[in-house]
């Protein structure tokens, strides 16, 4: 305890230092004409009616301020913490340079003894490393007051006012200057806003008029609003979309002209957008394509397209379409079902993305690039040659990974990821996936060791699949016909899972799916018709066998079983929109799995004799269904700051073969029900709540400490959990988070061996565990490698009414049954103990975010 103490002490020393020289910044580095900008306050006054909230309106003008003039951020809001590194950086390299001159100068008169030659060459090696040092610690420069700026700002306040509807804002500031530090105060008088009374559309060619006005009820511009140019923009935007959509190649929004009429009074406006015509001409023109050829080739290695010949190609013409691939790339039939344009059909911007996106999706172009050019037919109508050029992506794709994990029970895993990636299998653009990881976990403590094994587990995950970019058998008969609303995929898996638990048991899993997937910008369908798992539990140790006789609901779900079912997944994601303000985005999981229906007819007919469970080839098969539901929402602000939010709900009803009476030994009968082991909730570990170990946590309000905490995997029927996280830069890659979990497991059926653990609703919110937690991750862009530190705030474990934890550390009220940590050289057998702090502590180490 003494030795985290002083930690504590040193890193309280550190932030000391820091915060220290980010105050006497302006003491060593800013001269005496100069200052230090330390805030820009904003004075607003809201006159009138307004459609927008003072802070937001503070938040969109402080943007406004000249960029280099935005004081120095801070740290948690507490310090300048950058500056406070750049400060003593400088004043460390300002003390080197002075010692090194007076190394100089004793060198050069060669008046020094061995000791100042020593020091000397230190000094040399010593400014390498600092240089290096003073570009990398992340420190940040002063931001210096400069006055100049201000009406700049101020010109930037107005425009920003007046493209928002505040056509007569007043904005002026003045500054404050104290012990070199100085504070800016900009004074907003908005004046009225305005909004709209009238609006109207026109164009000058009827046939545009008519295509706008199809499409009214999808307009961005409401009556009553206020005038905001950015949304004004966007209808702009919309409209020359839906204009390109009819066959107008040539238009675009500069033929959008916007007549606004303040005059009217009441600080209303009348809008009008006008459509013109060409330079010179009556009527905008549509165009068709009149030829649409498809080329793949290695377009930027010149010296080697040159050496290519005409048998080097394959030359095809599918459904309209001129194919020139090479015969090393995919095959012309591959790609009828990602190409929507067509000789005959008019432009069409929406198709011409939809072309480009779903080449772009197969995975074998390195880029896609169309180009048109556009003949003259008639003064009313033209056309486009339309060529696709695609340059082949690399075939096969080799990667390799480390994982490192560890947690609050003082394991430590260790998982190699292998993956090898066939892009365009049998050259009809189906990719092959072959992915290999084995793992290992580590018990560090030996008191905590099974069979005396520092090996916790073991683990060896293999899956091969294919996905063919198609719908697979299909039976359609044109095949020129494209997808227009979602594109398709077919998947075909094979997987095989060994994990052994060192004095425990082995359990092995053999599984098969086949299934559709369907996507587009925002949703995705998973349809899988075939799902069958084979699992084999083996090598049971006595031990593990005694749990298993005394808990029926266990020893069913650890049976040897076949699960075969059918699942469908849906989710939702808009994160690649332009979704609010700040880019907030919303995302949302659901999946619903269905067992043993069709098994359960099959041998309700051939096993109708029989009681249950039924079993097929000797083997039992489990019939449950499974409910998830996952909704994330994510809001966006300012300079790297979010705040996320997850709430999970899982439901696992077991019934028919997985539900049946167990004779007692008394000649009782006990109904049993549970879903297999694989297939069960759980709660705690790096991605759930933080505060408790992995499958440590519940179920409800079953008291876990009376069990060894070293052989306990807690699961359940039920699972709510919700999670929010705060996220913040530190500097550069270095992010930070404060987070919060509630959540926890239970069992659908009363266990009299697990008493409170089933779900009550009079006693649900009693029985939310709850944790609160600090973290640290550095995202390198391609991944992120991220340690939370949770701690147990609130622990269903416990009797109801004395739940909090804070109460429970070195309690001798209060026990917890496991093997301590030595720190004397004693020896301690398994028992129970008072709690300790780190019994409440969970630690995670994870590669990627939580959520």
């Amino acid at each position: 305890m003494r030795l985290n103490t002083q930690r504590w002490k040193k890193l309280g020393y550190v932030v000391c230092i820091l915060i220290l020289y980010s105050c006497s910044a302006t003491k060593h580095l800013i001269k005496d004409n100069q200052s230090l900008l330390v805030g820009n306050a904003f004075d607003i006054k809201l006159n009138g009616k307004s459609a927008v909230d003072k802070a937001s309106l503070k938040s969109e003008l402080g943007q406004q301020v000249v960029f280099d003039q935005h004081p120095n951020k801070k740290f948690l809001s507490l310090f300048r913490l950058k500056l406070g590194i750049y400060t003593r950086n400088i004043l460390k390299n300002e003390k080197r340079i002075k010692h090194k001159n007076e190394l100089d100068s004793i060198i050069a008169s060669k008046n020094y003894t061995k000791k100042d030659e020593k020091a000397y060459k230190k000094t040399l090696k010593q400014r390498k490393i600092d240089n290096y040092l003073d570009n990398t610690s992340g420190g940040e420069p002063p931001v210096l007051f400069d006055s100049t700026t201000m009406e700049t700002s101020i010109s930037r306040m107005k425009n920003y006012l007046f493209y928002h509807g505040f056509f007569y804002s007043d904005v002026s500031s003045d500054f404050k200057t104290k012990r070199k530090k100085t504070t800016v105060t900009y004074h907003i008088n908005t004046g009225p806003q305005f909004f709209y009374r009238d609006i109207s559309y026109s164009a000058i060619d009827t046939t545009i008029a008519d295509i706008i006005e199809e499409n009214k009820k999808d307009r961005l511009i409401k009556k009553g609003e206020a005038f905001d140019i950015d949304i004004i923009k966007k209808e702009r935007q919309r409209l020359a979309d839906i204009v390109q959509n009819k066959g107008y190649f040539t238009f675009s929004p500069d033929y959008i002209y916007l007549d606004i009429d303040s005059t009217i009074g009441n600080h209303q406006i009348d809008i009008s957008l006008k459509v013109n015509n060409e330079e010179n001409a009556l009527l905008h023109q549509k165009y068709s394509y009149l030829q649409v050829d498809f080329e793949i080739q290695n377009f930027d290695k010149k010296q080697e397209n040159l050496k290519l010949t005409h048998k080097d190609f394959i030359y095809d013409t599918i459904c309209d379409v001129n194919y020139r691939v090479l015969k090393s790339s995919v095959l012309p039939r591959a790609l009828t079902k990602s190409i929507y344009i067509k000789p005959g059909d008019y432009f069409n911007k929406d198709q011409l993305t939809k072309t480009r996106n779903s080449l772009n999706s197969l995975g074998v172009f390195r880029f896609v690039n169309i180009e048109h050019v556009p003949i003259s037919i008639s003064p009313e109508e033209s056309g486009l040659y339309t060529k696709i050029k695609c340059a082949p992506a690399k075939r096969h794709a080799f990667s390799t990974d480390v994982e490192l994990n560890t947690n609050a029970q003082s394991t430590l895993g260790f998982t190699l990821v292998g993956s090898y990636r066939n892009n365009n299998l049998f050259r009809t653009a189906a990719k092959f996936q072959f992915n290999i990881s084995a793992g290992v976990d580590f018990q560090l403590l030996k008191e905590k060791r099974l069979e005396n094994s520092p090996i916790n587990a073991l683990n060896i995950n293999t899956e091969a699949k294919i996905n063919l970019a198609r719908i697979f058998p299909s039976f359609k008969k044109n095949k020129c016909v494209t997808n227009q609303k979602y594109t398709p995929s077919t998947f075909i898996s094979f997987n095989y899972n060994f994990q052994k638990r060192i004095g425990l048991y082995n359990l092995q899993a053999i599984g098969t799916q086949y299934g559709y997937e369907w996507n587009n910008d925002k949703i995705r369908h998973i349809l899988t018709p075939l799902s069958f798992t084979y699992v084999l539990p083996s090598k049971i140790s006595d031990s593990f066998q005694t749990q298993l006789d005394n808990n029926s609901r266990l020893k069913q779900s650890f049976q040897q079983q076949f699960i075969l079912g059918q699942e469908y997944g849906f989710s939702y994601n808009n994160q690649n929109l332009n979704v609010g303000k700040y880019k907030n985005y919303f995302y949302f999981r659901g999946n619903v799995f269905l067992s043993g229906t069709i098994l359960d007819a099959f041998a309700s007919i051939t096993q109708k004799n029989k009681s249950r469970p039924y079993k097929l080839g000797g083997v039992n098969f489990s019939q449950f269904v499974r409910f998830e539901l996952e909704p994330r929402y994510f809001f966006n602000f300012k300079r790297g700051q979010a705040l996320s939010f997850r709430a999970f709900i899982g439901v696992g009803i077991p019934y028919g073969n997985s539900r049946y009476f167990v004779e007692q030994s008394d000649s009782t009968y006990l109904e049993v029900a549970a879903m297999p082991y694989i297939k069960q909730f759980f709660v705690g570990g790096p991605n759930s709540l933080r505060g408790w170990g992995y499958r440590k946590l519940g179920p409800g309000g079953y008291n876990t400490y009376n069990d060894n905490q070293s052989n306990l995997d807690q699961t359940g029927d039920l699972k709510f959990e919700f999670n929010a996280e705060y996220r913040f830069n530190i500097f550069k890659s270095f992010k930070g988070a404060l987070f919060t979990d509630i959540g926890n497991i239970w069992l659908m059926k009363y266990d009299p061996q697990k008493p409170n653990a089933n779900f009550d609703p009079k006693r649900f919110m009693k029985e939310l565990a709850w944790d609160v937690g600090v973290g640290l991750r550095m995202d390198l862009n391609f991944f992120v490698i991220r340690f939370d530190v949770g701690y147990a705030l609130y622990d269903p474990a416990f009797t109801e009414g004395d739940r909090w934890t804070f109460n429970k550390i070195n309690n001798n009220d209060y026990k917890i049954y496991k093997d301590p940590r030595d720190t004397r050289n004693h020896t301690y057998p398994l028992g129970f103990y008072k709690f300790s702090f780190k019994d409440f502590l969970g630690l995670n180490f994870a590669i990627g975010y939580p959520f």
